[in-house]
């Protein structure tokens, strides 16, 4: 190896470029404390010229590579050993947020993104191929109650295991990717899920000489919760396909005359699961009470509704003040 000892070494040209290269394979080594127009080091401006927006990083292999310019808002996020950085939606914010009032596909550029859908319409998933392993987005139903919003998979592709899953309003959730399956977590779910407590007041003589009341007028609303009861026809009505709890309380009295057959039904529009049947006399004067809460399978659409009876020569009954109520205690079938 030569060594060039000297105080300054100038291009032989005016205004040319000095060029120093190794022989073969070799690369010249300068030493440490070498100075760039006077300064100690490589200014910044003396960088080979990049793109903007780029950032210097070393690969696995340990040589230079630049980090692709990432988006407006996203974050340098270190993607573990012997993998570059990159640019990614920052934890704790949306990459960007916007409202939907039609149908729409979710796409991989939404990754971390906020949309919040008006509207009975669908949000259509793009292949998990597609979207990746990575990929997440929030969802939020910003429609009055009882509108709707199905999370709608590509093809025979699923969420949660479900071929469609449907939104309740005011309902927020995260979307998640794994690259082979979709799944969401609802983040509000027991507090829009929907619940109802309906009642009435004293009904005279309703029941008489083998007659019913079909169905019994829960007229008065303690409380709604995503509108779902009516109050003129007396029914809840599913807003979502799952298992819902339906309960129900009714008192009697006043028999004018002995009672040989008395019921009282829930009534759904897929089944008929009978709540209390009474044979035999029942004494004038007595009262009955009768309660039941059960689990019913309801389809988006479904109705439920109760209604009651009693049997005999000249029956009259007093209904005293009744109670109706349920909610969904699971979603999807």
């Amino acid at each position: 190896m030569s060594t060039l000892k000297a105080d300054a070494v100038t291009s032989q040209s005016t205004n040319g470029d000095l060029t120093i290269s190794g022989n073969g394979t070799g690369v010249p080594d300068i030493e440490a404390g070498f100075k760039v127009g006077g300064t100690v080091g490589v200014p910044i401006s003396g960088l080979q010229v990049g793109t903007d927006g780029e950032l210097i990083t070393w690969d696995a292999s340990g040589d230079p590579a630049a980090v692709a310019v990432g988006t407006a808002t996203h974050v340098l996020t270190s993607n573990g050993a012997g993998a570059a950085p990159t640019f990614q939606a920052g934890a704790g914010g949306y990459s960007s947020v916007s409202t939907k009032t039609g149908n729409y596909t979710v796409v991989a550029g939404d990754n971390g993104a906020l949309i919040k859908m008006n509207g009975e319409y669908d949000f259509s998933i793009t292949a998990v191929a597609t979207l990746g392993i990575s990929f997440s987005v929030s969802l939020m139903n910003i429609s009055s109650a009882p509108i709707t919003v199905t999370i709608d998979p590509n093809a025979s592709e699923t969420v949660n295991g479900y071929t469609t899953l449907e939104m309740l309003a005011g309902e927020v959730g995260i979307l998640y990717c794994d690259g082979t399956q979709l799944f969401f977590s609802s983040l509000n779910f027991d507090a829009v899920k929907p619940q109802f407590h309906a009642t009435h007041g004293l009904n005279s003589n309703v029941i008489g000489g083998g007659g019913h009341i079909d169905p019994i007028p829960y007229n008065s609303e303690r409380f709604d919760i995503g509108a779902n009861y009516d109050t003129s026809t007396y029914k809840f009505t599913a807003p979502v396909d799952g298992t819902y709890s339906i309960g129900v309380l009714e008192g009697y009295q006043g028999l004018t005359t002995g009672v040989t057959y008395f019921y009282l039904y829930i009534n759904a529009s897929n089944i008929n699961p009978t709540v209390l049947e009474l044979s035999g006399a029942i004494a004038t004067g007595n009262r009955l009470y009768a309660t039941e809460t059960i689990l019913i399978d309801m389809d988006k659409a479904d109705t439920v509704y109760t209604y009651t009876g009693a049997s005999g020569t000249t029956n009259v009954v007093d209904m005293q003040k009744g109670n109706f109520w349920g909610h969904l205690v699971s979603r999807g079938l």
